[in-house]
């Protein structure tokens, strides 16, 4: 897939995509396209300050800093059928998570950690590391089995004191459909909670 017609395709998905969160979305998509070998991203990824990012994306957003950019800038784009679900699989687990918590994550793994500053983030230790998380266990994807959702900082500090066995099952949902009934029912409490506050 070309990285910047997905670019478009995330733009018009979702309605809070700052060009830090896109670079991160786009990271993750490459990461798990890699793993699963469902799809490419053709494109690189240095390491920068807040994280992994693409010159080729950033040139085309940086006039928007931190705004979010808005769905008029940019085209809308068909994905081809036999990728859709895959790509948007990966979207939507990690498009829940704001630019900053997707920077701080991918700040806590290897590949970034490993990479010298300016230098590539290869596909070698993209593969390396990624290919051993739990995230990885959901490839191929079948909504009906058990899920594995991204490791935030957040979970790394509740699950700290586990060993990995137990850490896996306390972060494991029987299926991506319970998962996202979670979420769901999540974000339903969090809007009526702020509603008593206003």
């Amino acid at each position: 897939m070309n990285a910047l017609s997905l670019s478009h395709y995330i733009i018009h998905k979702y309605n809070d995509i700052t060009p830090m969160k896109l670079q991160k979305l786009l990271y993750y998509l490459k990461v798990w396209g890699l793993v699963s070998d469902a799809f490419t991203v053709d494109t690189e990824f240095k390491k920068w300050a807040y994280g992994p990012v693409s010159n080729e994306i950033y040139q085309a957003y940086k006039q928007y800093s931190s705004a979010v950019i808005p769905k008029a800038a940019v085209p809308p784009v068909k994905l081809p059928a036999g990728l859709k679900p895959s790509i948007d699989f990966v979207l939507d687990c990690y498009a829940v998570y704001s630019a900053v918590t997707l920077s701080a994550m991918t700040h806590q793994e290897k590949p970034w950690k490993k990479t010298p500053v300016n230098a590539v983030i290869t596909e070698k230790k993209m593969l390396k590391y990624y290919s051993k998380q739990p995230f990885a266990k959901n490839f191929p994807f079948d909504p009906k089995k058990p899920f594995y959702p991204p490791q935030t900082d957040m979970q790394s500090a509740y699950i700290f004191d586990m060993d990995n066995e137990e850490a896996e099952n306390v972060l494991m949902y029987s299926s991506y459909e319970e998962y996202q009934k979670y979420q769901f029912k999540a974000k339903k409490s969090i809007s009526k909670f702020i509603k008593t506050l206003g």
